[in-house]
């Protein structure tokens, strides 16, 4: 499953929902259940994506991706992008 290209497309995918289900909140506003599912969606996005980018660049720049690339796929797509360039599942 982890070599499967597929698997990482489509957890990409979810990331990239997950933003505009984030952005969705943030404009619109949600309550209940999703306005704690956006709340936690933020922090990942606004704390843990941003710790990751100087690992995702190291391993951007490995795979001879440019480091502005690697930082903006890092913070949009978080470890769904670098894991699966690290280990060659597709490049870049």
């Amino acid at each position: 499953m982890l070599k499967n290209p597929l698997f990482w497309y489509a957890s990409m995918a979810l990331t990239a929902l997950g933003w505009l289900f984030f952005l969705f909140g943030l404009f619109v506003g949600l309550g209940g259940f999703f306005k704690t599912l956006w709340i936690v969606l933020g922090l990942i996005f606004f704390i843990i994506h941003p710790l990751e980018v100087l690992h995702g660049i190291k391993v951007g720049e490995k795979a001879g991706v440019p480091k502005y690339t690697a930082a903006l796929k890092t913070f949009i797509f978080g470890l769904t992008w670098w894991i699966p360039l690290k280990n060659g599942v597709f490049n870049d």
